[in-house]
């Protein structure tokens, strides 16, 4: 009986190829699109063209629905793990990839931060760094490190040329970061209050699945305060800034080395609402400022002479004055 279900055994899984074996990108020109690649597998199929696989399934790790998922495929040459479906070598998968020598995995710089708080509970290693003549050999592996290095706390998504996206979860300094191949940059910054989160889980819509109570994210940010900032290959910037009761808008347009700069500032804050035009390297500068009862406009050229025209009520005027500051009229 055991000699019949041993042999029975063998004919299931004879030329079966199960587990996980190295692999390497040969194509990714993917006709269907759907994310497959076709791979060379020397443990298996041989090496050299003519034993590339058939079109190697993707297996993500999230989606399975319509419109919903992650669509990231490697580069031609990527060293990747491959698997089989049901152990059969015409249905290939690759399951993600593995560290090749010459790719050795190293946590690239962007994604490193130092955190200061010695009690931080997000960081993997906190004191570890230190010598201590308990440690055991796993333990003294973290030796080296900076003080209260956290790598647990940045996700970072780069391509082969350099297109970078980086999220930054560490409590009180929440920041999404995209940076193209040129170095151009767009922050988003939003400090949410540790209370709002559930460990690495930040309730982000405007409902309360479990209270079903209805809250203003917004309300939530950190001292009221958050920022978008879009950088170029110049370092001109735009920025969006709303904090407390404070709403601006910067844009600075500039040269790579900033010694030719112009500006805007844009001020909405209740009390102090006003736009500030400054000329090339401030030299000529328009304010025209609406604040309640302070309503005026003002123009200085790059001599020094200044119009101002009055507008709050029972001082509305004009006047003018030359670089020397005497009144023209």
């Amino acid at each position: 009986m055991l000699e019949t279900r041993d042999r029975q055994s063998e004919e299931r899984y004879r030329n079966r190829w199960y587990g996980k074996y190295r692999a390497f990108v040969r194509d990714k020109n993917d006709p269907e699109r759907l994310g497959r690649v076709r791979l060379e597998i020397p443990a298996v199929l041989g090496s050299g063209r003519e034993n590339w696989s058939e079109w190697a399934a993707p297996c993500f790790p999230y989606g399975g629905n319509d419109d919903t998922g992650m669509f990231l495929v490697p580069e031609e040459g990527a060293s990747v793990w491959a698997e089989f479906e049901g152990g059969v070598v015409q249905y290939p998968i690759w399951t993600g990839v593995w560290l090749a020598k010459s790719n050795p995995g190293e946590q690239p710089e962007e994604s490193k931060r130092t955190c200061a708080n010695a009690f931080c509970h997000d960081c993997e290693d906190k004191v570890e760094h230190q010598a201590n003549r308990h440690d055991d050999l796993e333990h003294k592996k973290y030796h080296g490190h900076p003080p209260y290095y956290c790598p647990r706390l940045k996700v970072l998504l780069k391509t082969e040329t350099g297109h970078t996206i980086l999220a930054d979860d560490r409590d009180g300094d929440e920041l999404l970061r995209i940076i193209d191949r040129a170095g151009q940059i767009l922050t988003m910054e939003g400090k949410v209050k540790p209370e709002m989160q559930s460990g690495n889980a930040l309730r982000r819509g405007t409902k309360d699945a479990e209270k079903g109570d209805q809250f203003d994210i917004a309300s939530q940010i950190v001292g009221s305060r958050a920022r978008i900032q879009l950088t170029d290959l110049c370092r001109q910037q735009v920025i969006l800034e709303a904090w407390q009761d404070k709403e601006k808008v910067h844009i600075l347009s500039c040269d790579k080395g900033r010694s030719r700069w112009q500006k805007i500032l844009i001020d909405t804050t209740k009390g102090r609402e006003k736009v500030h035009i400054w000329g090339l390297n401030g030299t000529q500068e328009i304010l025209v400022d609406s604040t309640a009862a302070a309503e005026q406009i003002r123009l200085t050229d790059k001599a020094g002479q200044v119009v101002r025209m009055n507008a709050a009520p029972g001082q509305e005027s004009i006047s003018a004055t030359d670089k020397s500051g005497s009144l023209v009229f």
